[in-house]
């Protein structure tokens, strides 16, 4: 009699457990088959590097995901601009972006040391600091993740050198742009920058930086060999003073939301596939700062070399200022550390 009881109960308990089986079974299979679409805005045109790396990011995200992602990519800045893309990408209308770090350090504000110019000695220095596996893009994630600001860092890398170009005459030392009304993104610490370098700063959104020069709203702008081509800003500022005074620092950012409704698997194949396109973007900006120069040239733009001391003399107290002003003495070190 028991142990018929015990049969009863064993068959009970697999007539139970059989449909909670199969419910699981039926959401992997569902999480293996469900298809996603991701919307990735990039704010230049082509043919600039970000764009670029965001055919990449497309291409091999749909190729590892045996298309179960799609990725659209909105460029020209159809989606807005880098800050509006960004505010978007938090609330979760739309999932990625490659862009400046510039909309980042918004809501992180620590961040916005990195774009001092000349806090790198030299490329090699700054390939350390952007590296996946560096300890300034450890720390940078966490904090990020931590202020709880709805967007995840997949990744921060380069973009190639800054210099400054002007509508006005050739460029040779910081004497030359003394008064010079200087196109400076939405972020404080550029307007300090250039106030501490005797120019005028100006803020105006990239998407008005060429009428800006045309119209004489600014006389100058600093830019990325890739932005002065692709904005084809050497129409209306022909002198490219080779500055370097600053490595471009381009970001990787997905909606937390977006994230978070993805899968495993397909959130690896997100970071393995970002890991890879911050390398790409990294090359893609040097390699840049090589070819462009001689094509300039071709379209009739001024090049100068540039005395940078006294620049560099100016930055080297504006570091400890601002690192303390903004509480970012962790990057800092950081950044010092990998020297």
């Amino acid at each position: 009699m028991k142990n018929r009881v015990n049969v009863v109960m064993i068959v009970i308990l697999v007539a139970l457990l059989a449909p909670a089986a199969a419910f699981g079974a039926g959401q992997r299979e569902a999480a293996e088959t469900d298809s996603f679409e991701l919307r990735l805005a990039v704010a230049p045109a082509p043919p600039h590097i970000w764009v670029q790396t965001a055919e990449y990011f497309k291409e091999a995200v749909e190729e590892r995901s045996d298309g179960r992602v799609r990725v659209s990519i909105y460029h020209s800045g159809v989606l807005g601009n880098d800050s509006e893309v960004v505010d978007e990408i938090r609330i979760g209308s739309i999932d990625v972006t490659i862009a400046g770090s510039t909309p980042v350090m918004s809501y992180y504000q620590p961040m916005e040391i990195l774009g001092i110019p000349y806090l790198f000695t030299e490329r090699a220095h700054f390939e350390r600091a952007v590296a996946a596996d560096s300890p300034l893009i450890e720390h940078l994630k966490n904090s990020i993740e931590e202020a709880d600001v709805g967007l995840k860092l997949l990744g921060i890398t380069g973009g190639g050198l800054r210099n400054l170009s002007n509508r006005i005459g050739p460029v040779e030392s910081i004497e030359d742009i003394q008064g010079m009304k200087v196109r400076v993104p939405p972020a404080p610490i550029q307007s300090r920058v250039w106030s501490r370098f005797g120019a005028l700063p100006n803020v105006l959104p990239w998407g008005e930086t060429y009428t800006g020069l045309q119209s004489g709203v600014v006389d100058a702008v600093e830019s990325t060999m890739s932005g002065y081509n692709s904005a084809k800003l050497y129409e209306v500022a022909p002198y490219l003073a080779l500055t370097g005074h600053q490595y471009m620092f381009s970001s990787i950012i997905m909606s937390q939301r977006a994230f978070e409704r993805l899968p495993p698997d397909i959130q690896q194949i997100i970071m393995q596939t970002a890991d890879e396109a911050n390398e790409l973007l990294l090359e893609l900006g040097f390699q840049a700062d090589e070819e462009l120069i001689d094509v300039f040239v071709a379209q009739g733009v001024t090049v100068t070399e540039v005395d940078t001391s006294e620049f560099i003399r100016l930055m080297e107290p504006f570091q400890d200022e601002t690192a303390q002003q903004l509480r970012a003495g962790e990057i800092l070190r950081i950044v010092r550390d990998l020297r």
